[in-house]
């Protein structure tokens, strides 16, 4: 069925080819979710900043910035792998998905044991921005929940996930509000950034088992985990290099 936020007449003209209306229906969704990212993203950030003051927001940029370069070893360049293989064999959704739960909650591990040693070397003197590392390097773990994504991509149904996190992003975004309204200090921004992080896992969950029928039945397995790392080992350097690259500024301004 061409999905409504197609223009009337493009939706006319695909409504006899459904697999060209579900294609364009997951462009659509998946659109919409970078419209919606970007501005109240943007949004925020000025209110934030505004609120914060340019000290206070540097460090705000800084711990997440420092936290975000480690975001893709955290994933171990897993989550296009893991389309590709869904797409190939749906049949093994379970072993899939589950084998790529536990790789990338393994990678998060080893990722915010890298991130609080690389937070004491570069900070060794301020222990307040430690601190704040330490409570943001949370959102490393939810990030395995990903995998849900990944189903969905590869059904072509990315509509069920962009629901997912544009709530979990309103509510993230209501929280911040409430604390500049309230005038909260530094740390307890950094406490939202992890709320809205296990908010987002938690709808992503919910979503998969409403859809799907439940998560209890994802195991993993060695040699499915052998094979997904063969393959995903250059993405991960590619993802850490462009990472390190996106944001070396903010760590060398802070």
């Amino acid at each position: 069925m061409p999905s409504k936020l197609l223009p009337s007449w493009l939706a006319d003209r695909v409504a006899h080819r459904p697999l060209l209306a579900r294609a364009l229906d997951n462009i659509a969704w998946l659109l919409l979710d970078k419209v919606l990212k970007a501005a109240l993203g943007f949004a925020m950030a000025v209110w934030l900043a505004r609120h914060l003051g340019p000290a206070e927001f540097g460090t705000y940029s800084f711990v997440l910035a420092l936290v975000a370069m480690f975001s893709g070893l955290a994933s171990l360049g897993l989550p296009s792998i893991a389309v590709r293989e869904l797409v190939r064999d749906p049949g093994a959704r379970d072993e899939i998905l589950g084998t790529v739960a536990m790789l990338m909650l393994g990678g998060s591990v080893i990722a915010v044991l890298l991130l609080l040693g690389a937070a004491g070397w570069v900070r060794a003197d301020d222990a307040a921005v430690r601190a704040a590392v330490a409570v943001v390097a949370g959102t490393l773990v939810f990030q395995s929940t990903a995998v849900v994504r990944c189903w969905f991509e590869s059904r072509v149904a990315s509509r069920h996930v962009v629901v997912a996190e544009a709530a979990a992003m309103a509510l993230g975004a209501g929280i911040k509000a409430a604390l500049i309204l309230g005038d909260a200090p530094l740390e307890t921004f950094f406490w939202a950034v992890l709320a809205e992080s296990a908010l987002l896992a938690a709808l992503l969950l919910w979503t998969y088992a409403r859809r799907e029928g439940g998560w209890a039945r994802w195991r993993a397995s060695a040699a499915r985990a052998s094979s997904l790392l063969r393959h995903s080992w250059p993405i991960v350097v590619s993802a850490v290099v462009l990472m390190v690259q996106a944001r070396i500024d903010q760590l060398m301004l802070a």
